[in-house]
């Protein structure tokens, strides 16, 4: 999210959408929570991508990969097409 305090996840095999707060001290376990469904109707099927940009920021619109959050808080992902490592910053 832009306030670089808030991450999203979701699951292959799950519709909700989970709300990370990343605003924890070094060394400790982030939480999350689910936000709802990210899709609604009969058989739905939105498991391939995430994408949406609060700030009008572009973003991968094909499958991110795999996510992982480091030590000092950054985020990083990789994302299929174009195949790619993001590095998202932790906050200030």
């Amino acid at each position: 999210m832009a306030d670089g305090r808030t991450a999203y996840l979701q699951f292959l095999n799950d519709l909700r959408l989970f709300e990370i707060d990343l605003r924890r001290r070094a060394g400790k376990s982030v939480r999350g929570h689910s936000v709802g469904n990210r899709i609604e109707g009969k058989h739905p099927d939105s498991r391939g991508a995430i994408s949406f940009a609060p700030d009008g920021t572009l973003m991968p619109l094909h499958n991110i990969l795999a996510l992982i959050v480091a030590h000092d808080g950054s985020v990083y992902a990789t994302v299929l097409y174009p195949f790619t490592l993001l590095r998202l910053a932790p906050p200030p």
